[in-house]
């Protein structure tokens, strides 16, 4: 992902582009753990949790102050959603490794 966003779109939004997949990867990631988990327990905490994270990301790459601070660009929805589908990818092949 990286070497092609990197192609396309220059290499400051290609950071911005697998900084933003590494997180989004490591929320949803985290669910996958969790559903491992017995049905009593709350996932409140971690709800709460991974939308802060998500947050978080997309402050680091939309918001202007943090965008000179990290040294990111601010990605169009196209690259948000390649972002995402990557982290998607790789959650269903932790999932079918599982299997």
């Amino acid at each position: 992902m990286l070497a092609v966003a990197e192609h396309n779109w220059g290499t400051s939004t290609a950071r911005t582009m697998a900084f933003a997949t590494f997180g989004l990867a490591t929320v949803v990631l985290s669910f996958s753990a969790c559903a491992e988990w017995p049905p009593a327990r709350s996932r409140r905490p971690l709800q709460v949790a991974a939308a802060v994270s998500i947050g978080a990301i997309v402050l680091a790459a939309e918001v202007h102050v943090f965008r000179q601070v990290l040294d990111t660009e601010a990605l169009g929805v196209g690259q948000w959603a390649i972002c995402l589908a990557a982290a998607l990818i790789l959650f269903a092949v932790t999932k079918r490794r599982r299997v």
